[in-house]
C-alpha cells in the first residue's frame, strides 16, 4: 500500500482539490498537523506490533470485505460524528479515513491486479517487485515533501492525544516522532530497509529491484504497474473526497452515486453494530 510519505503527498492533494468543499477545507487546514498525521497513522501497527487488519479494518484481497472506513466507524461509533469530536481529533480521523481509502484502492488497482496471483515459486520475487515500486514512489514523494517544509512544521506542532481507541497515545506519539525524524533528515528514509526486513531479503536486493524499476520507468520499458499509478491516484483522490464529504455530512457530491457504500459511512443516530459489519479477522 502507499508509504507514509506518499500518504502525506496525497493528503496535500486532497486539501488542494477544488471538489473539496471550501468549509471543509478550512476546517482541515486549521488543524493541518492532525490531518496529515491521520493520513499516515493507520500504519501505527509498525509501532504497536498489531496485525494490520486491526488498524486497517480490511483484509487482502479486499473483494468481499466490507469497506474499511465503514467497519472502523461501526466498530468505534464514538468516532463517527466529527461534530462530537474536538476539532483536532476530527481532522485526525478525517485523515485516517482518507488513508484507508487510498490503501484499499491500491490493494484493488495495483497490488491484487499485478502482484497478488504470482505463479508458483515466484511469490517472493513478486513481493520484492511490488515493494520496489513503493520504494521508488516513496523517494519521489520525499523529494516533493522537501519543497513543502510547512508540512513538517505542522506535523511537529500537533500533539496527539488518545485519538484512537485501539492504539494508546504513546504509540501514536512514537509514530509521529518517527515520521518527523525522517522528514527532517532528507535521505534518511528507512522504507527500503523495512520492506527488505519484512520480505527476509538483503537490502541490496531491494535496492537493485528499485534501481531496475527506475531505469525502466525512464524508458519505453516501464512495466504495467508503473503506468497504473496515475489512474489509481485519480480515482483514489475522488473516492477519498467523497468519503470526507459524507463523514462531515456535506452536501452530496456528484460522484457519490458511484460509491453506494457511502450510505453506511454516516451513522446517525449511532446504531448497534450490525453483525455484517464486524471487523474482518
Amino acid at each position: 500500500m502507499p508509504t507514509p510519505f506518499q500518504h502525506l503527498v496525497y493528503a496535500k492533494m486532497i486539501l488542494e482539490d477544488s471538489r473539496l468543499p471550501d468549509t471543509l477545507r478550512e476546517r482541515l487546514q486549521r488543524n493541518a498537523g492532525a490531518f496529515f498525521l491521520g493520513n499516515t497513522a493507520a500504519d501505527v501497527q509498525t509501532v504497536t506490533g498489531e496485525r494490520r487488519v486491526s488498524t486497517h479494518f480490511f483484509t487482502i484481497p479486499p473483494s468481499g470485505n466490507p469497506r474499511g472506513e465503514v467497519v472502523m466507524l461501526h466498530t468505534y461509533p464514538t468516532l463517527s460524528d466529527p461534530a462530537m469530536l474536538a476539532p483536532e481529533h476530527a481532522a485526525f480521523i478525517s485523515g485516517y479515513l482518507a488513508h484507508l481509502t487510498w490503501d484499499q484502492r491500491w490493494a484493488w488497482d495495483i497490488y491484487c491486479r499485478y502482484y497478488w496471483n504470482a505463479p508458483d515459486g515466484s511469490w517472493l520475487d513478486s513481493t520484492v517487485e511490488h515493494n520496489a515500486l513503493r520504494v521508488l514512489l516513496d523517494r519521489q514523494s520525499e523529494t516533493m515533501l522537501q519543497s513543502m517544509p510547512w508540512i513538517l512544521d505542522a506535523l511537529r506542532e500537533v500533539q496527539p492525544d488518545i485519538w484512537l481507541p485501539f492504539a494508546d497515545g504513546t504509540a501514536l506519539q512514537t509514530w509521529q516522532g518517527w515520521i518527523v525524524e525522517q522528514l527532517a533528515h532528507p535521505g534518511s528514509s528507512q522504507t527500503a530497509e523495512v520492506f527488505a526486513a519484512r520480505n527476509g531479503v538483503p537490502v541490496v536486493q531491494m535496492e537493485l529491484a528499485t534501481q531496475r524499476l527506475r531505469a525502466q520507468a525512464e524508458s519505453a520499458a516501464a512495466p504495467a504497474p508503473f503506468h497504473a499509478v496515475a489512474p489509481y491516484e485519480i480515482y483514489a483522490l475522488q473516492e477519498s473526497i467523497a468519503v470526507l464529504c459524507r463523514f462531515w455530512r456535506c452536501e452530496p457530491v456528484s460522484f457519490e452515486q458511484n460509491h453506494p457504500w457511502l450510505d453506511n459511512l454516516t451513522l446517525s443516530p449511532v446504531p448497534a453494530q450490525p453483525t455484517m459489519l464486524e471487523s474482518p479477522g
